[in-house]
């Protein structure tokens, strides 16, 4: 029973693209079920709606307040394109690419997929690229999602295995950037007994460090 309601769904959703209130019904009875596809629907909604209402906001609300609290944006293209030459010529100047990769980024633009141009900018620098396409190509602004920073883990050099001195310095001027002289130091030191840090690195660069030492140095991370 269950299939055959998400069916009918899919079907007038098929038959009525447009029909954002049908999405919603559908992202409801979704939720209700504990799916999370309901969320997928409503944020994918909230992700076509977002430019026109910012876009109006902007208009009522204090520049400098928008540019304090505002996120960094992807500017990007969007059907239609009714000047696709000029299009192309203006994507080439901003993203630096050559003719046939702007061609095929303009011809790739979507509303479902608009064609990234520019990555990483700020709101204001956003419009000011908009106004470029003008009478030449529909535009929209993305904002960026940021992954979260990268969990960060101390390397220490704790112990040099017997007869493995020479390896463990190649390693360790190979892995910090020590001169020569410094990397025998920081080796001797710890080889006396004193374990010393190598830096800090993202943890999954960490582990790998530590598995370039195996069976040369013991490694600790902290």
């Amino acid at each position: 029973m269950t299939e055959d309601v998400e069916a009918k769904f899919l079907e007038d959703i098929r038959l009525n693209p447009d029909d954002d209130e049908l999405r919603r019904v559908y992202a409801d009875w979704l939720e209700q079920r504990g799916d999370p596809r309901g969320e997928y629907v409503r944020l994918e909604l909230l992700l076509r709606r977002a430019p026109a209402r910012l876009a109006e906001l902007a208009e009522l609300l204090d520049p400098a307040w928008m540019r304090a609290v505002g996120c960094r944006y992807a500017f990007a293209l969007v059907p239609p394109i009714t000047m696709k030459i000029n299009a192309i010529k203006l994507v080439r100047e901003l993203a630096n690419i050559g003719l046939k990769d702007a061609k095929d980024l303009v011809e790739s633009a979507s509303h479902e997929r608009p064609a990234v141009v520019v990555r990483d900018v700020e709101r204001e620098v956003a419009e000011l690229l908009a106004q470029k396409f003008e009478g030449i190509a529909g535009t929209t602004l993305v904002p960026v999602v940021r992954p979260p920073p990268a969990e960060m883990v101390r390397v220490e050099l704790a112990s040099i295995a017997p007869g493995r001195r020479i390896d463990a310095i190649k390693l360790v001027r190979e892995l910090t950037g020590l001169g020569l002289k410094e990397a025998k130091d920081l080796v001797d030191v710890v080889a006396a007994g004193h374990a010393r840090p190598l830096g800090m690195f993202e943890a999954e660069r960490a582990r790998g460090l530590a598995a370039r030492f195996a069976g040369c140095a013991e490694v600790r991370l902290v």
